[in-house]
Formats: C-alpha cells, sequence, structure tokens
C-alpha cells in the first residue's frame, strides 16, 4: 500500500510547491499538509472505484459462465421409492438383495422380455444336440464391464466356475444341479455340459440371478461369493455408486454400455442418474410422490392399494370420466396410474405339518368366499365429489354385488353407461387384481425355444445334429428406430386378459383336459376387454347363486369341523403370518380372520418384517401364511423344480407331510423329463465337436413316422404329455389343501405425468424398465 501511495503523494507535493510559489506568503504549513492529504484521498478513492469496477464485471461473467455449462451438464435424474436399500448386489446373493437392482447392474447369457419371453442378451447364438446336454454359445463380441474390462469367455467360465462352487447354495434350481462343467472353446464360444437333460436350461440362463456375470476383477481368490459380498460390476446400464443405509441408493450410467447403439435409436438412454429413495411407509411414499421428493412408484408389491386407487381417481376426474367439481376436468392430470398383465398369483399356505388332517384344510378353504375377499381389497368405487376416496371397504369382508357399488375385474361396467361408468355412482370395474384358481399365473409349458422366429442356427454350428438360433434381422426388412411416442393413454384401463393366465379350471376336469381344452386368448382386436356385459337382472341373479353356493359351503365347513370337535364354544385356533410391509397383505389377512371366525376357526393375524417372516417359513414355524408365485419365467417348471428339493423354504416344508408328496414330485420330475425330449429333437446326432457318446446310427432303422425325434407327432406327444402330467401335479397340491389359490395381481406403477414409455409396465416382477423411461 505504501508503494501505491508513494507516488500519489509525490505528484500531490509538487503541484503543492508551485501553488505555494504563487501563493506562498499566504498559505500556512498546515494548509499545505491538509491540500496533500485530500488530494491524495481522491486519486486513491478513483483508483479503488474503477478497481471493484472491474473486478465486479470478472465475477459476473466466470458466475454466468459456469451458471450455462451446470445447465448444460446437468444430469436427468429419476427418483424412484423403494421400501428398502437394494443391498450389497451380489450377483449370487439373495435375501437383501433386490432384484430389479441386479437386474440393472448384471446381465446373462439371456433375458426375458417385459412378456416373459427368452430373448439374446450377452450370447448371440445357441445351439443344442441330441442328447440335450450340451448348449454351445456363442458370445457377443465388444462388451465391457462397467470398470472397461472386456467380457468374454474367460469370463463366463470363471462366473460359472463360482456358482458351481456354491452348488448348494443355487440348489432350488434345476440347471445348478444339473450342470456339470461349463468350457471355453475360443475366445467367444463356450460349451455348457449337463450330466442330464433339463428342459428349462433357457429360462434359468434368463433369470436375474445367479447366472448373471460379475467382473473377474471383482472376485475374490477363492471365488467363493458366499462367505463375502464383492464390489457390483457388471455389464447392464447402470452401476451403483453410492448407498447411505436407510436412505438411498444412486445409480449412474454405464459408460461402456455395449447396447448404446439401439437406445440411440430410441432415443438414448434417459437418465443420467436413477436415484432410490428408501420410504418404507406407504402414506410417506404418496406424500413423498406429491411433494416432488420421488418421481415413480413402481412394482405390484411397491404400490399399496390406497395410493394406486387415489391416482387413479384423480386421472379419471381430470378427464372428464366421473363426476367432478366445477373446473377441475379437462386439466392435465399431474401423476398418472399404469397397469400392466398379470405378474404373479397369492395363494392362502397351510402347513401340513401343523394342519395334519386334509378334511379340515379342506373346510378352511370352504370357509373363504373369494370374490367377497377380491371385492374388499381391491374393488375400485369412485364417488364423484368425494376427494382422494380409496375406495376399500374395511376389514368387514362385506361388498355389494349388486352392480353399485365396488366391483371386482370379472364383474363388468356397469350396464347403464356404454363408457363403463354409472351416472350415478360412476362406478368403474377394477382391473387390479382377479380371482384365481391355480397357484400360478402361467401353467402352460412351452418347449425350450427363443421368442423371435427370424434367429437361425449359425453356419459355423449348422449341422444336422443341432437346433438353436442367432441372432439376426429378417431378410428386405432393416431394422426400424423403436418411436418414443406416448401410445393412447387410457385411464378407465379396460384391458385385455394377459396370455398364459392360468386356466379357470373346472371341478369335473381332468389334469389332461384341462392342459388341451384352453383357449387362447382372443388376437383379433387385442385392445377391446374381453368381460362381456350382462344386464342389472343377470348381475343380481348371479349374485345370488354365489352367495347361496357360499353359504352351503360355509355349512358344510362348520360340520366337518365339528365332526373333530371345533365349535362355537371350542374354535379352530390358528395364526396367519403376512408381509408387515404389504397393506394389502394385511386387509387380506383381517378379512379371512372375519371369514374363518364364521365356521369357527378363531384365526389370529401377525405381520413380520421380512427377514422375519422368510425365516420362520423357512423354519416351519407357522400355520399358515401368504405365498406369492413367481410369475415368468419361473413359471411353471423352475418353480415346480424347487418343490421337490428340502431348500429350507417354506413350499417344501408346507407340503412334507402330505401323503401325496411322492407322487407329486415324481409328477413334476417326469413332466420336466417329458419337455426336455421336446427340446431334444434333430434329425440325426451330433456332437458339437466333442465324443459324448452318441451313436449316430442308433437306431436308423425304426419307424421314422413314429420313433423321429423330428416327428410333429412325437413331439406333440411328449408336449401333451409333459402339460397332462404338470398340471396333475399343481391339481393334486391344490386338492390336498396346503395352497388355497386366492387372486392373480397385475403389475402397476404411478409416476409423474411428465415421464413417458411407463405405459408398457413389466409383467416380470423383478423388473423396473428404466432404459425405457424418458420425458
Amino acid at each position: 500500500m505504501k508503494s501505491f501511495l508513494k507516488p500519489i503523494i509525490a505528484l500531490a507535493r509538487a503541484s503543492v510547491d508551485r501553488f505555494e510559489g504563487a501563493f506562498g506568503s499566504v498559505i500556512g504549513s498546515g494548509v499545505k499538509i491538509l491540500a496533500m492529504f485530500g488530494l491524495a484521498l481522491g486519486i486513491f478513492s478513483l483508483c479503488v472505484f474503477f478497481s471493484v469496477s472491474l473486478l465486479r464485471e470478472n465475477l459476473s461473467q466466470n458466475i454466468a459462465s459456469k451458471s450455462s455449462q451446470n445447465l448444460v451438464a446437468s444430469p436427468k435424474v429419476l427418483k424412484i421409492a423403494y421400501s428398502q436399500n437394494v443391498g450389497a448386489l451380489n450377483p449370487q446373493g439373495y435375501n437383501k438383495n433386490a432384484m430389479f437392482a441386479q437386474n440393472l447392474l448384471y446381465e446373462g447369457l439371456l433375458k426375458a422380455d417385459k412378456n416373459g419371453a427368452i430373448i439374446p442378451s450377452l450370447a448371440t447364438s445357441f445351439a443344442l444336440d441330441t442328447s440335450g446336454k450340451v448348449y454351445v454359445f456363442s458370445l457377443r463380441k465388444g462388451v465391457r464391464f462397467s470398470n472397461g474390462e472386456e467380457f468374454n469367455a474367460d469370463a463366463v467360465v470363471l462366473n460359472f466356475a463360482s456358482i458351481l462352487k456354491n452348488r448348494a447354495r443355487h440348489s432350488w434350481s434345476g440347471l445348478a444341479r444339473a450342470l456339470e462343467r461349463v468350457e471355453k472353446i475360443d475366445d467367444y464360444t463356450v460349451r455348457l455340459v449337463l450330466k442330464e437333460p433339463y428342459a428349462p436350461t433357457l429360462n434359468e440362463l434368463a433369470l436375474p440371478r445367479p447366472f448373471r456375470f460379475l467382473a473377474p476383477s471383482a472376485f475374490p481368490p477363492d471365488l467363493d461369493l458366499v462367505a463375502q459380498n464383492p464390489e457390483p460390476i457388471g455389464t447392464g446400464a447402470y452401476m451403483l455408486v453410492e448407498s447411505k443405509l436407510g436412505s438411498y441408493d444412486k445409480f449412474a450410467k454405464n459408460p461402456h454400455y455395449w447396447d448404446s447403439k439401439r437406445l440411440e435409436a430410441q432415443g438414448g438412454l434417459y437418465y443420467d442418474e436413477v436415484v432410490v429413495k428408501v420410504i418404507f411407509e406407504p402414506n410417506s411414499k404418496l406424500s413423498a410422490l406429491r411433494a416432488g421428493q420421488v418421481d415413480m412408484i413402481y412394482g405390484a408389491d411397491e404400490i399399496p392399494i390406497r395410493i394406486f386407487q387415489e391416482i387413479r381417481n384423480e386421472e379419471l376426474k381430470s378427464a372428464g370420466k366421473i363426476n367432478t367439481v366445477r373446473g377441475d376436468s379437462g386439466k392435465s392430470p399431474k401423476f398418472r396410474a399404469y397397469l400392466g398383465q398379470a405378474s404373479f398369483a397369492t395363494s392362502l399356505m397351510l402347513n401340513s405339518n401343523r394342519i395334519k388332517q386334509a378334511q379340515i384344510r379342506k373346510a378352511i378353504a370352504l370357509s373363504i368366499d373369494k370374490d367377497t375377499l377380491i371385492n374388499a381389497v381391491y374393488g375400485i368405487g369412485v364417488s364423484g365429489a368425494s376427494s382422494g376416496d380409496s375406495g376399500e371397504n374395511g376389514v368387514s369382508g362385506k361388498s355389494d354385488k349388486s352392480g353399485g357399488g365396488d366391483c371386482s375385474v370379472d364383474c363388468g361396467a356397469n350396464p347403464s353407461d356404454e363408457s363403463g361408468a354409472s351416472p350415478t355412482t360412476n362406478t368403474i370395474a377394477s382391473p387390479i387384481a382377479s380371482v384365481a384358481e391355480s397357484i400360478f399365473v402361467h401353467t402352460r409349458i412351452v418347449p425350450p425355444s427363443l421368442a423371435d422366429d427370424n434367429r437361425t442356427i449359425p453356419p459355423s454350428l449348422s449341422t444336422s445334429g443341432t437346433r438353436g438360433w442367432v441372432e439376426t434381422k429378417p431378410k428386405d426388412s432393416p431394422a426400424q428406430p423403436q418411436s418414443r411416442q406416448n401410445a393412447n393413454h387410457n385411464p378407465e384401463f379396460k384391458l385385455q386378459n394377459p396370455q398364459n393366465q392360468a386356466p379357470q379350471n373346472k371341478q369335473n376336469q381332468s389334469p389332461t383336459q384341462k392342459g388341451q381344452n384352453q383357449n387362447p386368448p382372443t388376437q383379433a382386436n387385442p385392445s377391446q376387454p374381453t368381460q362381456s356385459k350382462q344386464n342389472p337382472t343377470t348381475q343380481n341373479n348371479a349374485s345370488q347363486k354365489e352367495q347361496n353356493l357360499y353359504q352351503q359351503n360355509l355349512t358344510k365347513a362348520r360340520e366337518i369341523l365339528s365332526s373333530f370337535g371345533y365349535t362355537q364354544q371350542n374354535p379352530l385356533k390358528l395364526e396367519l403370518f403376512f408381509f408387515g410391509d404389504k397393506p394389502s397383505q394385511k386387509m387380506l389377512a383381517q378379512i379371512l380372520q372375519s371369514q374363518l371366525k364364521e365356521a369357527n376357526i378363531a384365526l389370529s393375524v401377525r405381520g413380520l418384517e421380512p427377514s422375519m417372516y422368510a425365516n420362520a417359513l423357512r423354519k416351519g414355524e407357522f400355520d399358515m401364511a401368504f405365498v406369492d408365485s413367481w410369475g415368468a419365467p419361473y413359471e411353471p417348471l423352475s418353480q415346480l423344480y424347487s418343490y421337490t428339493k428340502p431348500l429350507g423354504h417354506g413350499d417344501y416344508i408346507a407340503q412334507s407331510a402330505l401323503k401325496e408328496k411322492p407322487r407329486i414330485d415324481a409328477l413334476i420330475l417326469q413332466a420336466i423329463k417329458e419337455s426336455a425330449s421336446v427340446a431334444n429333437s434333430a434329425q440325426k446326432p451330433q456332437n458339437l465337436g466333442q465324443n459324448h457318446g452318441t451313436n449316430p446310427a442308433r437306431n436308423s432303422t425304426q419307424n421314422p413316422a413314429i420313433n423321429s425325434p423330428q416327428s410333429p407327432a412325437h413331439k406333440s406327444t411328449h408336449t401333451n404329455s409333459a402339460q397332462a402330467l404338470s398340471d396333475e401335479a399343481i391339481e393334486l397340491l391344490i386338492q390336498s389343501g396346503v395352497y388355497i389359490p386366492l387372486l392373480i395381481e397385475r403389475s402397476k406403477a404411478v409416476a409423474h405425468s411428465r415421464i413417458q414409455g411407463v405405459e408398457g409396465v413389466s409383467s416380470l416382477s423383478y423388473e423396473i424398465p428404466i432404459w425405457d423411461f424418458y420425458e
């Protein structure tokens, strides 16, 4: 500062000296000093002013530049509400590893599309030899893990070696038990050798666990992923970047994702980051959605019925489909509710080790009025002027089946209005759930194959002894980019019946007849609802018949229980467990409690958190519990196979005391064997480069019209036989009373209306297809 002022003071002194020369006799020394100080202060103030102005201008330019950069580079973030943290995301892990997140990070040789069809993933071609035990896969080139490591045959062999090291952990999977070894043929070809043919091989290779691939560098030296969780490094579209227990999990785009070209053709992978916020309490999820803290709630298990109904009601009011307060109609809804196809079936599972008498299990089944149960929990009654009316009927177990009030999915729209809404009560039929007649959604056995008919056997594997597919484009039909147009959104949810939905089995049908007489869903106009309209008189008569039948069943249930000494004064005491974080299960439990009381059954209900629930079922410490089917692509064979092994889960334990258990297991295993025979069809045996003991000349003189593996009659015989065996096993499980099918629930989502691509809600219970979402 002194060096800065020194020249200024000198200049001022010179000026004063000149001034003194003229008027020196007048101005004294004090005035001289004051004049010098004032002049210096003025010059200094001027310099400070210009310096501050220049600094302010530069700072403003820097702020504007940074703001512009932030605006351009600001990441696009999707926030999803979920009930718990996604876990360690071990690709071979269960329990607290969220399947939707494993599906985001890791990929396998195959995968399932939204409808459950098996399609290619990291494999581009497949071939199966005639023994049914050797699969050859050609791997996709140019794939890298999220850390930049190359995906190749070595990575595949290493991952399968780790899986087989802990084979017992994955013994629920028939493939894990049947797989003998995995061999590298070259850098991009692998061979899977099985001990015996296993029909659901392709289905299980498409599952989200355990046959997904981890980066080789993430494995411990002993390959044991049971003893320790690895760093989650996969080839999927996203990677885990941050987790905070009880708060959130953050995902970011995989910079090396191999499928980016396909995504670019349909608008790109839109969201740079995905934040999964941990919100356990259902009302808090809705509050977070309305406050903008989250953008979406996705999945049948994650969305309480009340939330779905509330969003749906608001959407209908905005569309003018129901009575609204003046000025409300015509506005675009802020949130939308979406429904997909049938996702899973929920059954009541009875422990045969505790409820030993088949007659008592039958009495319990007779005591349940399924129509009333589904109506009370899932029916939607919309009152025109009310706000946020959820349409829930409480827990009384009573509902109005006369056409007004709440209505289940099967009762149809009120006939007084072509739009599906009554002009008086504005009741819309609920499509959320329907009464189940089977323990599965998908009961039809599909021969092992892939969905795309345009895939053929690659030339390198195209011999007379192989069958399979290769990823190719149809001739003269170049691939067209998929448009990200928003599909016509229909808030009335008039959906067609899902394909492969569990058949409505009749008691007088044999298992074989049930497998052969199922009519396929209507294909002519899939946009039209399949339910037919009935007049009020017909509906009332049908409702009265249902009530009469239920009263007859209830009387029979009381008689059965009375024969065992259970009366109103001495009721049968049982306990029912339900998932504590599922409000719909709590309501189901409370209504069942009310209904069973009418049959002299004192049912106590208790909600458990997920780990306690799983432990109780694993140890067999339960009387009754809710159980969900696994959906596609597990059903039916993979889940049926798991029933045959003592794996420590509730299903095996619940069935274990049945006298029919050996026969049920034998039927399941034979169904899988017969289904595998279809997959092994080929013109001649072929060893795919390695001798596995097959003799090409064997059976060459047999009658080809009867015994040829590729004969249509041969394939049809095996397919029909496998279906009949599977149907019989399922029917025996239901007749035993261990399972009481209750409902089939559809997949669903609620999201901010700005988010597009949600319309095609995945039927896979473990998938959130974030790659389809955009704004």
